[in-house]
């Protein structure tokens, strides 16, 4: 079964995310109190009417705090949804269920629901509870559909979808819960492995050196060159700096540095390709690390691939000539050493 979870909770949804896949459910997770906050309740309405249309969700489950409007119920049910309402134990404490006007809202919200169910809390065991959950969907004529294969989105929502992703994953990375900021990047690549924002975002948050180089590698594909936003410092969100990015020179500059911190020395090559219009003093930076390195062959490579593009840069012309002089072949050295020379290098 296609489930649409709808909450906020960094507690209870990887417990419930999990139970309910290790029954087989596809889960789909939405932050949707974070979209009110920053797309409105209208366009909170709109986006999550998409996830469960380009999903085919079959259920959904509804915490009463959330405050969702009818319409949005409605709606959902409209498209075939079934919904469940959550709520908490009475032995539980949680100011938030003393609010008169969320009860009132989670009362109204119940009435638009198939089924309610009390959630176990943050320190219940999830697994029976999942269980009993896709078990009294089946009582009342909704029996699970379980499959291997998850579903692939309809790719006519997919644009909205991963706009709402993007908000959500920079919103929770600025808050610092990386594994929800983490969950939406990678719903980002569903819809499009070549984003920019997500594969940057999964390159900061990687574990690994290996893992945010690979991510590094993937983020300048398709950025033009003159994508270069600038902002004030007021505005301090995790994907750009204080005065502004350039989305392709930032992604270049940190594939260079994980390559080299991987002793991953060809993909450093493929790196410096982008900073070349640029940056040609990282350029050559990057090409002096390689030569102590001792990877000529890789560094004459990156040489000539520069001379090539940009003919009249006397210090790469310079820096072929100390690798031809080193390897004994003075002629060749002299040569580059007279041409850099005539250009003022």
């Amino acid at each position: 079964m296609r489930i649409l979870v709808l909450g906020s909770s960094a507690v209870t949804w990887p417990a419930l995310m999990d139970g309910m896949a290790a029954l087989g459910h596809q889960v789909i997770a939405v932050d949707a109190p974070a979209l009110a906050a920053v797309f409105g309740p209208r366009r909170q309405q709109d986006i999550l009417l998409a996830y469960a249309r380009a999903y085919q969700i079959q259920a959904a489950l509804v915490s009463p705090w959330l405050g969702l409007a009818p319409d949005c119920l409605h709606g959902m049910r409209a498209q075939g949804v079934h919904l469940v309402a959550l709520q908490q134990d009475a032995d539980q404490s949680d100011d938030l269920y003393d609010h008169p006007v969320l009860v009132a809202l989670g009362s109204a919200g119940d009435a638009a629901c198939d089924l309610t169910v009390v959630v176990p809390g943050a320190t219940g065991d999830w697994g029976p509870w999942c269980q009993s959950v896709t078990e009294r969907l089946a009582a009342e004529g909704i029996p699970p559909e379980l499959t291997t294969e998850p579903m692939v989105p309809i790719p006519s929502d997919t644009r909205l979808l991963a706009l709402a992703a993007t908000a959500l994953a920079h919103i929770h990375e600025q808050a610092g819960r990386t594994g929800q900021a983490a969950a939406y990047y990678h719903e980002i690549l569903r819809y499009d492995p070549t984003d920019y924002s997500a594969n940057s975002g999964l390159a900061r948050l990687a574990s690994t050196p290996a893992i945010a180089r690979e991510h590094w590698r993937v983020a300048p594909d398709h950025v033009g060159r003159r994508h270069q936003v600038d902002l004030p410092p007021l505005l301090h969100l995790p994907g750009l700096a204080k005065g502004g990015t350039s989305f392709l020179e930032e992604a270049a500059v940190r594939w260079a540095e994980s390559a080299v911190a991987t002793e991953a020395y060809e993909q450093l090559a493929d790196a410096i390709v982008y900073l070349s219009p640029s940056s040609p003093e990282t350029v050559c930076q990057a090409i002096e690390f390689l030569m102590n390195k001792g990877k000529t062959e890789l560094a004459k490579c990156c040489l000539d691939r520069e001379i090539a593009t940009w003919p009249t840069r006397g210090e790469v012309l310079r820096l072929r000539g100390d690798l031809a002089f080193d390897a004994g072949k003075y002629a060749a050295a002299q040569a580059d050493y007279d041409a850099a020379e005539r250009l003022g290098a």
